[in-house]
């Protein structure tokens, strides 16, 4: 099968969070009974005028410079013309010649490699309605309305056609939904639709320049945007193989099947009849208002992670996990306000505390761990207050939102610190296990684990291991 290469471009729908639509003072919430936040001017009724959102206006402002976006200070609103049962008005208002923010960049990782996905665009404009199908959308033989999200505030985002694989688009989609979040512009819920993404794909020509492009609609998960870009490169390679060409398409993605099918072929501007909007002047937005919104802005993922790593000394992976969710990066950094030790704090949010959460399918919002409690069994264990494995034995409590020095010394856990009485556990086992301690004299040293164990069980797991590994060796070494 050919070697060429792919091009993989990718178009997002965030929906922004405003409480009313883009264009009226609808009611903008999903998951409301159908066809109940609706009006004249969202569902395009003569004489019906549109006004424009101011807070969603300063989301996508917000979110543009997030992305590194020059922002285009007058930006007109246009027409889009086309027909479909989910847009009752004949046309959706947009910004199209010039959008809000333009030549912008994402950073994500790939196998631990940087790269930066380039943003051609971010524009502003109004969501169609929801269609309800009996079936799959390819053999349905009908369907249900739902106009409630029908002028619905949209951020539109293009990419560029810089993506080499399957793995990057969907690190780009990962790396744009915790963007999302992390402003607070969007629930970034592809379930929901808050974010919905169009991929483009072309088989590179011999000569490395692009080759002709599909376009795939409606991907709402980002495993069904890895496989059906996966499908779809194969299925351009074979017909490039066969001698035949690539034709332009718009594409439905099958979820039951795991294929593409053509839906229609692919529009050009001309088909749209862009035209400017009438009842709307353009976007003049000042220097001030930038700025204003720009301070107002949260520090981004990719900011957080890079401070992490700077400030922290945290690994790439480390601080992946940690900044994947505003809430696990909120709850890490109160933690070191009680314990500065971001590795110890760290492994023991990540590892252990998630872990324990994971087998019950629940995560930290769930939970009632606080920063105080996590920090303090951290330094308890840290600070041979309580062994490592004492610590994992009361996790469950201090998940719970219990005090974990408190359940400590209930339970009778607080660490064996006196040497002589550690020296004395040590003396006994060694005296119990003769046979072993004759053989590790005669040089079978892997015995040494065994030795350690057996002290720890000795003691009841109070015997810190560090401590309990010195005094150990010195007696081995002395008898």
């Amino acid at each position: 099968m050919s070697d060429l290469g792919i091009t993989i471009g990718i178009e997002v729908h965030i929906q922004l969070l405003s409480k009313t639509k883009m264009f009226c003072r609808c009611r903008n919430s999903y998951g409301d009974e159908p066809n109940t936040n609706i009006c004249p001017t969202c569902m395009g009724l003569p004489g019906a005028l549109p006004t424009v959102n101011e807070r969603a206006t300063r989301m996508g402002v917000m979110l543009a410079s997030a992305l590194e976006c020059k922002i285009n200070k007058n930006v007109p609103y246009h027409r889009k013309n086309y027909f479909y049962p989910d847009l009752p008005k004949g046309y959706q208002i947009t910004q199209f010649y010039t959008p809000l923010g333009s030549d912008g960049k994402l950073r994500v990782y790939i196998d631990k490699k940087p790269k930066d996905i380039l943003i051609e665009r971010i524009h502003l404009e109004e969501d169609s309605g929801k269609m309800f199908h009996d079936g799959d959308i390819t053999t349905s033989t009908s369907s249900l309305l739902d106009y409630n999200r029908c002028g619905a505030p949209l951020a539109e985002i293009v990419t560029k056609p810089c993506m080499k694989s399957a793995e990057e688009a969907w690190g780009y989609l990962v790396g744009l939904r915790n963007l999302v979040r992390f402003l607070e512009v969007s629930t970034g819920n592809m379930d929901e639709g808050a974010l919905r993404c169009d991929v483009n794909v072309s088989i590179d020509n011999p000569d490395g320049s692009l080759g002709t492009k599909t376009e795939i609609k409606n991907l709402n998960s980002f495993r069904s945007a890895r496989r059906a870009i996966e499908f779809e490169v194969e299925r351009q390679k074979k017909i490039i193989d066969s001698g035949n060409k690539v034709v332009t398409q718009t594409l439905h993605f099958n979820e039951n099947t795991g294929e593409t099918s053509p839906m229609r072929s692919k529009e050009e501007l001309n088909d749209y009849r862009y035209f400017p909007e009438p009842d709307i002047p353009p976007l003049i937005l000042t220097d001030t208002e930038i700025d204003e919104i720009r301070s107002e802005t949260p520090e981004t993922p990719n900011t957080m992670l890079e401070r992490f790593m700077n400030d922290y000394k945290l690994s790439l992976y480390d601080s992946q996990v940690l900044t994947a969710d505003r809430d696990i990066s909120s709850f890490f950094e109160e933690s070191l306000k009680f314990y500065n030790n971001p590795k110890k704090v760290c492994n023991w949010l990540t590892i252990e505390s998630f872990g324990k959460l994971a087998k019950e399918n629940k995560s930290l919002g769930d939970s009632n761990l606080t920063p105080e409690n996590l920090a303090k069994l951290v330094k308890m264990v840290t600070e041979g207050t309580i062994t490592g494995n004492a610590g994992k034995e009361i996790l469950d409590d201090v998940i719970s939102g219990h005090d974990p020095e408190v359940i400590a010394e209930k339970k009778g856990l607080k660490a064996v610190v006196d040497e002589d009485m550690i020296s004395d556990i040590i003396s006994k086992v060694l005296a119990e296990n003769d046979k072993q301690l004759t053989a590790y004299k005669n040089g079978k040293t892997q015995l040494f684990g065994f030795f350690v164990g057996a002290v720890m069980k000795e003691s009841k797991g109070k015997a810190p291991g560090n401590i309990v590994q010195k005094i150990l060796k010195k007696m081995l070494t002395e008898s």
